[in-house]
């Protein structure tokens, strides 16, 4: 297609014109740009802010540009406890209050250090690299992560403890120490416990000094009524002295189960007071002279306890067996049992001491022997002549059927006459054989008339 040669000539002319205004506006454009940044100070504000943003984007960007981090008071997990017990071992120290404060220093990704935390690294101590008892030092552990970084520094670095040997023991008694008195009118049975046994792990020097597990049972708090009472009672771990033994560490079981208190069962009973019988306690009779002086029994009230329906109608029991006196001089105890029925579930004796005292008949005896007058002065002479009297002993009986005549003797004293007169002087009696004897006499008369005169 042929094109106007006219219109040719025209598009020549305008394209030269048309840069040249193209070109214009662009200079203006950029002279109008310049001058904004040259002569406007918000602007240029503006533009350093933008810079910042652009390269603070550019470096969060960049994996290989790492930051310190400090962290304080890092929390510290423990692991390894259980198989640390499963090797036969247990730390004696609280790993917590051991450990303290710990801080540590770590260089993190420039685009993560706002999420880092001190949980990002794992900080940990292992228990379960424990080998051995005594003293041990072991390393306190962390984690590093291309997302968190590299721990550069951990304050402390490690911790020491002290480790024992853990282990179990079987069979250790459950005790049960009463205090205080049931309501009155009341008794309550011996606790019962369940369970009557434990079995106690922990540290081996805190383990083999236990001896039981001690529970302490407030008889007051008992209800006043007949029945069945059931407690859940804490308790404590003791030694031989008596002494508690407490510690977190020790774990206390029953079938593989935890026990933190233990079952005591009581039966409460109606308690009363009853007499015991000396009926047909005592068989035989003394040896001659002798006889029974009394029977007594020690303690003569027993408190005995039972169902109340059972027990009301019961005023007075019996003793088994009998106290043999035959032949017998002296007294004798004998321990006898109480007789009980089957309706009494507690009574304060079985046993109880019977006392048969002994001792010779008291009997009388009269004598008649013939006064001898003692003691007269060489210058005076008594002139009444020979005087008799009948003297009266009371005493054993045996002692006296030994006696004759002859063994008692009767006197007076006359000393104490200075000069002739009739005197009136009291008259005192003599036993052969008496030492030891308890007796009284009586002298009938109690004295005699004496005159004396001058030789």
């Amino acid at each position: 297609m042929m094109q106007n040669p006219s219109s040719q000539g025209m598009n020549k002319e305008q394209t030269p014109n048309g840069d040249k205004k193209e070109h214009a506006r662009r200079d203006a454009l950029v002279n109008r740009i310049k001058s904004l940044f040259l002569h406007n100070w918000g602007m240029k504000l503006i533009a350093i802010l933008i810079a910042i943003a652009l390269w603070a984007g550019l470096i969060t960007q960049d994996p290989n540009l790492l930051r310190e981090k400090h962290f304080s008071d890092v929390p510290v997990n423990i692991i390894g406890a259980e198989s640390l017990k499963r090797n036969g071992f247990i730390v004696l120290e609280q790993i917590e209050d051991v450990l303290g404060g710990v801080s540590m220093r770590v260089n993190v990704p420039q685009g993560n250090y706002a999420a880092a935390q001190a949980s990002s690294y794992s900080v940990r101590v292992d228990l379960s690299r424990i080998r051995t008892t005594g003293e041990q030092e072991l390393k306190i552990l962390s984690t590093n992560s291309a997302t968190y970084g590299t721990v550069t520094e951990m304050i402390p670095a490690t911790v020491r403890l002290t480790v024992d040997e853990y282990v179990t023991r079987y069979r250790i008694p459950v005790t049960v120490v009463a205090q205080g008195e049931p309501p009155e009118g009341f008794y309550a049975s011996d606790p019962a416990t369940d369970p009557p046994m434990v079995t106690v792990s922990g540290p081996k020097s805190l383990v083999q000094r236990i001896v039981s597990a001690q529970v302490v049972a407030d008889q007051s708090t008992l209800p006043a009524q007949e029945g069945l009472v059931r407690r859940a009672l804490t308790f404590t771990l003791v030694d031989e002295t008596g002494a508690a033994i407490q510690s977190d560490m020790l774990e206390v079981t029953s079938e593989s189960v935890l026990v933190d208190s233990i079952i005591v069962e009581q039966t409460m009973y109606t308690k009363r007071t009853v007499e015991l019988s000396d009926l047909s306690l005592v068989t035989g009779q003394p040896a001659e002279g002798y006889e029974i002086k009394g029977v007594y029994i020690t303690p003569g009230i027993v408190t005995i306890a039972g169902r109340a329906s059972s027990i009301m109608n019961l005023d007075i029991l019996y003793l088994e067996n009998t106290v043999s006196v035959k032949g017998l001089t002296e007294s004798v105890t004998k321990s006898l049992r109480v007789r009980q029925p089957s309706s009494i579930k507690y009574a304060s004796t079985d046993l109880v001491e019977v006392a048969v005292e002994i001792g010779p008949i008291i009997t009388t005896r009269a004598y008649e022997a013939a006064v001898v007058l003692q003691g007269l002065p060489p210058m005076l002479r008594e002139v009444g002549g020979l005087r008799t009297a009948t003297v009266n002993l009371t005493g054993a009986q045996p002692w006296l059927d030994s006696l004759s005549a002859s063994d008692v003797s009767l006197a007076c004293d006359l000393s104490s006459i200075a000069e002739p007169g009739t005197y009136m002087l009291p008259i005192t009696c003599t036993v052969k054989g008496d030492d030891g004897q308890s007796y009284t006499s009586e002298i009938n008369p109690a004295g005699v008339v004496v005159t004396v005169i001058s030789r």
